[in-house]
């Protein structure tokens, strides 16, 4: 499955760290009130004109985070629940520290949501929680797509940020929390760029 051919996609492949935290400060701004804009919850949108069953088929595959993930790489299924809606998967970070990351994916298709919860060390140790909503474009803005919905919020007392979003090992923790948003949003148009320069050409493309 190649990923050369879609153009603006951003990944570690592609953008070094450096030139990724460069990409980062040019894009956040300090003009608002820390708190105002990166509280321990934020929520980002954006249109993909993609059908929405085809955003849910794609985001609740854990091996797809690979793909529009900056830096986390080699997803391997570390356990099935009983409920077949949830699985657990473990990643390599690659943007920076080459640390060990997990995933808990739940999902519920007859609301197309899903939620991830990303841990350290076991996936117990939960330190951040993001939840998705697809909602199609015809109900939300009177057009052909899909809007998705996207929150991220980071955990009390986490002494550090260890989903997709900590990939730059330079960066302090207020730094690193201050430009999660930012990264989410580059992620994000990730996915957009992908579903949309594969639909509706099929998966294989």
């Amino acid at each position: 499955m190649s990923l050369e051919k879609i153009p603006d996609l951003i990944r570690i492949e592609s953008l070094s760290n450096d030139e990724m935290n460069e990409k980062m400060v040019e894009q956040t701004h300090a003009v608002y009130p820390h708190e105002e804009a990166y509280g321990p919850c934020f929520t980002l949108e954006i249109t993909i004109d993609v059908p929405p069953s085809d955003i849910y088929e794609y985001l609740i595959d854990p091996l797809m985070i690979s793909e529009w993930s900056y830096g986390l790489r080699n997803g391997l299924e570390t356990q099935k629940s009983n409920e077949s809606s949830t699985r657990s998967f473990m990643f390599t970070n690659q943007g920076g520290e080459q640390a060990t990351v997990y995933c808990q994916i739940s999902s519920h298709r007859s609301v197309m949501t899903i939620d991830y919860q990303w841990a350290e060390k076991t996936i117990e140790n939960i330190t951040s929680t993001e939840f998705l909503r697809i909602i199609p474009a015809t109900n939300a803005l009177n057009r052909t797509g899909s809007v998705l919905l996207w929150t991220s919020c980071l955990y009390p007392g986490s002494l550090k940020f260890g989903t997709g979003i900590r990939t730059l090992k330079d960066l302090g923790i207020t730094d690193q929390w201050k430009q999660a948003s930012v990264q989410r949003r580059i992620e994000l148009n990730n996915i957009k760029c992908i579903q949309q320069h594969r639909h509706p050409q099929g998966s294989d493309q």
